[in-house]
């Protein structure tokens, strides 16, 4: 794995971490971040290439799921939220 590699996925990983974050310590004011992860899936996938594109797609989906499992607020929207899960697989595979 070259430097740069490394870069870029902690580099991911932090954003989704920041977001899934303040989304699992208050969901329903941060409910609104949803496509703040699509805007980092495709961000990177334009930026760094397709490769880039599967590894953020898969960490922002897994960042998003955890709030959508984890608390009360996504609970009683479930229906919802895996709906916006699966879109963050969809929409970067189109």
């Amino acid at each position: 794995m070259l430097k740069k590699d490394i870069y870029y996925f902690i580099s991911i990983l932090a954003d989704t971490t920041m977001a899934s974050v303040m989304m699992l310590k208050s969901p329903a004011a941060t409910s609104f971040l949803y496509p703040i992860f699509l805007w980092m899936i495709l961000g990177n996938g334009f930026r760094l290439g397709m490769k880039w594109l599967v590894i953020a797609s898969i960490i922002a989906t897994i960042g998003f799921a955890v709030p959508v499992v984890a608390t009360d607020y996504w609970q009683d929207k479930l229906t919802l939220g895996y709906s916006l899960t699966l879109g963050l697989i969809v929409i970067p595979g189109y």
